[in-house]
């Protein structure tokens, strides 16, 4: 099973551009049951080879795929497949395969630019597992910084913060979420003090 690499993306451009890209977020609707049995409506964007901003595609298949899907998503997306949970003119956020879907949001700021080329996109990405998170800022022109940092740069800092040596490794019974005693002699879960590492890395990447 391939690692999701959870994404949100936030983009700054001018109202002229975020009406630009408003009206490539085509939305389909399809009936479904909940969990009473009942029909709803569902929302759903459509699939991110049928969008505007994107490169057009030059075959697909019966699904209505493109033809080398996977080849197609890499060279377009910058995953084998990427899934796009919420949409909004200045935000998406979704999960993607193995790897950040950069690429993808070179398209969106390529396509935005035609009409607003001050438009910058600030993309924070996570793998599921904590083995890399990062930031990308991307412009018109392509990916201008790239700040990533690995599971292992993580793990040393949440280590530092309890006062265990970076050198110790952590047995297979450690317990992220039982509290243990920092070196301010505060309790706290180690799964807490990582996920407070990544957000202030975030953070940090993005002033």
């Amino acid at each position: 099973m391939a690692n999701h690499v959870y994404f949100n993306i936030d983009i700054d451009s001018t109202d002229e551009g975020l009406k630009s890209f408003e009206e490539t977020l085509v939305t389909t609707k399809r009936t479904q049951t909940n969990w009473e049995g009942a029909e709803m409506q569902v929302e759903e964007l459509a699939e991110i080879h049928d969008l505007a901003f994107m490169p057009p595609v030059k075959g697909v298949d019966d699904h209505g795929y493109p033809i080398d899907s996977y080849q197609w998503y890499i060279e377009n997306v910058g995953a084998k497949w990427c899934l796009l949970e919420e949409w909004e003119p200045m935000h998406l956020s979704g999960y993607a395969a193995w790897s950040a879907p950069v690429t993808l949001v070179e398209n969106i700021a390529a396509y935005i630019g035609k009409t607003d080329p001050t438009v910058s996109i600030t993309m924070t990405y996570e793998d599921e597992f904590r083995g890399f998170v990062g930031v990308v800022v991307v412009t018109k022109d392509g990916t201008d910084t790239v700040d990533e940092m690995d599971g292992e740069q993580l793990e040393a800092q949440m280590k530092e913060h309890f006062g265990i040596s970076v050198d110790e490794e952590l047995s297979d019974e450690f317990d992220w979420f039982e509290e243990l005693k920092d070196v301010h002699g505060v309790m706290r879960e180690p799964q807490e003090v990582m996920d407070d590492l990544v957000y202030d890395f975030f953070g940090q990447q993005q002033r």
